[in-house]
């Protein structure tokens, strides 16, 4: 008579239905969800902020922020942003802009998804571009981009 009591108890505390491996797959999904996204924020700015740097562009600093959603496909959104300036072949004064670029977490990792841009000087609108960039574009716009590519 012990034994269906014990089988009560063991079922009570641990049958879920679930295999081993269905186990492991819903760990490794949580584990992606719980990867610091600001930790992997940052070292895409620094990635680009390097890359941008060995090119033509000046950028004396910038900021990031990363903030929490609601969405299930995007839990965290993230936006890298400064004030660059680069000498473009196709003009004689260096191109000077503020820009920030939003990020959307998808699947533990970062995707460029927008570019706001406007030129420095007083009342300028912002502009947005989305990714890809044209290879139409000014030579140093699209390596700034590219560079801030995950």
């Amino acid at each position: 008579m012990q034994r269906p009591l014990c089988l009560v108890l063991l079922c009570a505390l641990g049958c879920s239905g679930t295999t081993p491996t269905q186990k492991s797959q819903e760990q490794s999904s949580q584990n992606k969800q719980e990867a610091d996204p600001s930790a992997a924020l940052k070292a895409v700015r620094e990635k680009g902020l390097a890359k941008a740097r060995a090119g033509s562009w000046t950028i004396p600093d910038t900021t990031f922020d990363v903030r929490k959603t609601d969405s299930l496909v995007s839990p965290f959104v993230g936006e890298i942003s400064f004030t660059g300036s680069a000498q473009d072949p196709k003009y004689t004064d260096p191109l000077e802009r503020e820009i920030r670029m939003e990020y959307a977490y998808q699947n533990g990792a970062w995707v460029l998804s927008k570019v706001h841009w406007r030129p420095t000087t007083p009342n300028a609108k912002w502009l947005v571009s989305t990714p890809p960039i044209s290879s139409n574009s000014l030579v140093t716009w699209k390596e700034l981009v590219d560079a801030f590519t995950p």
